[in-house]
Formats: structure tokens, sequence, C-alpha cells
């Protein structure tokens, strides 16, 4: 930012010898304040690293989610029982915040640390719901849904019924239920509530689940060749 009225050393008190004729550019005596490229750039990646760490720290979905950096993001298609192709557009987050100078500089980050945290929930409000939309459209079209009445421990144990899951090798159960925040509680007390009954065909499930999974990989296996 340059200050044409600055004064220079030997310059004259009214600066009109030395002032060019075009007062936009800043003559001999003129103070520039530059803020180097690198000073910004640094900026935004703490920016960046530390919302994304209160994001994760707020909701451990988000957490396992993971994310990647690329230069471009791709549509992804998802193959409907129809044969068709479902298109899932890339979403667009914003968020906005601002902060005054002078107080960060006097050492007094306040604001600072209360505008971080608001572009953190910002963006972790609008990152979960536009999941949860896309997975309910994708799960609508492709019927992979449940109507849970009022029963909702029966809902959940027909839903573990057409939940693909995936184990370790020592056969521990590595797939979980993905919930929105405002359905988690609600979750946990219908589990909670399981009946011995439905405890023991929640077991057969995962064990009939496990035993699927292991002869899918054992069908993979490539075939030994002989001489």
């Amino acid at each position: 930012m340059a200050d044409p009225n600055a004064l220079g050393t030997g310059e004259p008190a009214d600066g009109a010898a030395d002032r060019p004729s075009d007062p936009s550019s800043p003559g001999p005596g003129s103070v520039v304040d530059a803020r180097p490229s690198e000073y910004e750039a640094a900026t935004m990646q703490w920016l960046y690293e530390t919302v994304d760490m209160l994001m994760c720290a707020r909701d451990p979905d988000y957490a396992n989610l993971g994310s990647e950096r690329v230069e471009w993001l791709p549509e992804a298609a998802v193959e409907l029982p129809d044969g068709q192709e479902m298109v899932i557009e890339p979403y667009r987050i914003a968020a906005t915040g601002s902060v005054a100078i002078d107080p960060v500089i006097a050492g007094d980050f306040d604001d600072l640390h209360a505008v971080v945290s608001s572009i953190a929930d910002q963006r972790l409000e609008q990152t979960m719901r536009a999941l949860f939309a896309a997975l309910a459209d994708v799960s609508q079209r492709t019927g992979n849904t449940v109507e849970i009445g009022e029963d909702g421990a029966e809902g959940l144990l027909a839903l573990m019924e057409i939940t693909d899951m995936d184990f370790d090798e020592h056969g521990n159960l590595r797939s979980s239920f993905m919930v929105s925040s405002a359905d988690a509680e609600w979750v946990r007390a219908q589990q909670a509530g399981f009946t011995p009954d439905q405890q023991r065909r929640s077991a057969e499930i995962i064990n009939r689940k496990r035993e699927a999974y292991y002869a899918s990989r054992r069908r993979r296996r490539l075939p030994r060749h002989g001489y």
C-alpha cells in the first residue's frame, strides 16, 4: 500500500518537486508497506489445519471420513438396481468470519479464537448436512432403506440385515453405523433396550455376515498355477 503523502529524506515539505504526474504511482519519497505472499499462505495453511482439527474433535463421524487435497473433484456415480447410474455432484461449502488486526498485534487472540471456532462450526454443519442428504438419496434410490415404525429395536435389526459388514483378520467387526448427531442418542437407547431375544438375533446376524465375508474373501484368492 503506497502512501503518497509520506515524506522521504531530503524531500521538500510539500513534496511537489519529486511527486510524479501520476498520483497513483508512488514517488521516490513514498513509503511502501508490503505484505509478503508467504505470510498469507502460512496463515491460510494454519487456518485450514486448525479448523479441520476442530471439526474432527467435534464430530467423530467427520473425523472418520478422512480428507485429501486434490486439484479438482470429479462427479461420483452409483450403479442403481435397474442398471442406470446415479450421479453425485460435488458440493461447495463456504464459511465467513472477520478479525480486527490491532488486538491480534497486541497479543489479544480472543476474537481470533472465536472466529476460527465459528468457521469450524459453519463448515461442519454444511459438510455433514450435505453428506447425510447424499447418503439418504443414494440409499433411497438403491433400495437400501428400512422403515422404522414404533419398535425402533426391530428397525435396527432389519437395518443390520441389509447392511454390508466388514471384519478384521481376527473376526472382529470393523463396520459401524453412521448416525447423525440428532439421532445418535435415540439409536443408543434402542440398542441398550434390546431384549435377550433381540440380542441373540443381533449376534446371529453378525455371525452370518462374518461367515459370508470370509467366504467371499476365499473366493477372491488367485488360483495357483502348476508346471
